[in-house]
């Protein structure tokens, strides 16, 4: 493969940020399919001028940032650290998972997961194109999901970078949809205790389907995702 510039000494001017570069280092990393797809849809934004590489450039911490982006949308920011939480674990647990060994391994295999991403990356193989597709929201906080995103690539506390399954902490999000319908009540009429059946963060209306946002304990994921 590609030698990194830390194997080049020769080389004065090698350019770690390079796509050769980069490229080269995130497949030593432990690339999963996905994570492998996600490298060249992250190549492709750096490449694309848009509103989300303004300074001149994007970084991997940014590109995490723009799927926490749309992700975390507009939910308010008393969930911000339990996101964060939950974002920081899972990925890392994914990582040791897939056996992964460097932060781009374990941000694009982590990416490559999440749907919001994925359907960029399908559009963009369709031949759409990344600046349609990524449109700027002003409601929403870009700033806060780029600092969420650097907090879970580079957490303070070690706990949530160990890989461990996280059964009574934060571990992921997502509409209350993908839920078995009668687990609803059970989440909405929490008192958000770390309880078998209770969730970390429950945001929006039961009769709006889709849209109420809920926040996770895996103990809790688990019990209602094998629910009959």
């Amino acid at each position: 493969g590609h030698l990194l510039c830390s194997e080049l000494p020769w080389e004065e001017n090698c350019d770690e940020n390079s796509p050769a570069q980069i490229k080269s280092v995130a497949r030593r990393g432990g690339l999963t399919d996905w994570g492998e797809w996600m490298l060249d849809l992250f190549l492709a934004y750096r490449e694309t001028p848009g509103w989300w590489n303004q300074d001149g450039d994007l970084i991997l911490d940014e590109f995490l940032g723009l799927t926490l982006y749309y992700e975390y949308a507009d939910t308010p920011t008393d969930a911000a650290a339990f996101f964060t939480e939950a974002v920081s674990r899972k990925m890392w647990w994914w990582c040791q998972e897939n056996a992964c060994r460097n932060d781009y391994a374990a941000v694009l295999n982590y990416v490559g997961t999440r749907q919001v991403m994925r359907s960029r990356y399908n559009w963009w193989q369709s031949g759409d194109s990344l600046t349609r597709k990524t449109p700027y929201h002003s409601a929403y906080d870009f700033p806060q999901a780029l600092s969420m995103a650097n907090n879970a690539i580079h957490p303070t506390n070690p706990d949530w970078k160990s890989g461990a399954v996280g059964y009574d902490v934060p571990w992921d999000w997502g509409n209350l949809s993908m839920f078995p319908r009668d687990a609803w009540a059970s989440m909405a009429d929490s008192e958000r205790s770390l309880a078998v059946n209770a969730v970390v963060y429950f945001r929006g209306q039961l009769d709006d389907r889709g849209s109420p946002f809920v926040i996770v304990t895996f103990r809790q994921e688990r019990y209602w995702k094998r629910y009959p």
